[in-house]
Parts: C-alpha cells; sequence; structure tokens
C-alpha cells in the first residue's frame, strides 16, 4: 500500500505502530481472519490521515489484499 501510493516512511512506521499498540492491549477473535486484516487497514487509514496530505478513500487503501472487500455485510 505505501509504494502503491506513494506514502512516506513515517506513514508506514505509524501504522505498524498503531497495529502494535491495538495487538497489545487487546486480543482479536480466532477463526475471523478479516479481523487482522481490518485492523490493517484501520491503522494504515488512521497514519494516512495523520501523516499525508492526499488520503485515499479507505477502500482504496485494500490494495493487494485479493478476494478481500472489507465491507459491513461481513463484519455484521
Amino acid at each position: 500500500v505505501q509504494a502503491h501510493f506513494g506514502f512516506g516512511p513515517l506513514c508506514a512506521y505509524l501504522s505498524i505502530n498503531y497495529m502494535d499498540r491495538f495487538l497489545v492491549a487487546y486480543e482479536l477473535p480466532k477463526g475471523r481472519a478479516w479481523t487482522m486484516q481490518l485492523l490493517a487497514i484501520g491503522c494504515i487509514s488512521l497514519a494516512v490521515k495523520v501523516e499525508e496530505t492526499c488520503v485515499p478513500m479507505t477502500l482504496d487503501l485494500q490494495v493487494g489484499i485479493r478476494n478481500l472487500l472489507v465491507s459491513m455485510l461481513s463484519v455484521c
């Protein structure tokens, strides 16, 4: 995602930092692979909004995740 959109290195660092801090505090449910992917998209989205001037839509951040489109139907 970083290379695809040309985000800076600080954006990548922040997204990994957010994910690490979340995983230290909370345990994701077992058997639901989409939860980790949703967390990754959320952390990237937050880091982009903090650091970058050109912010793509959250749906566009799902680049490179094959056969997955996180939608409200799959989360519910």
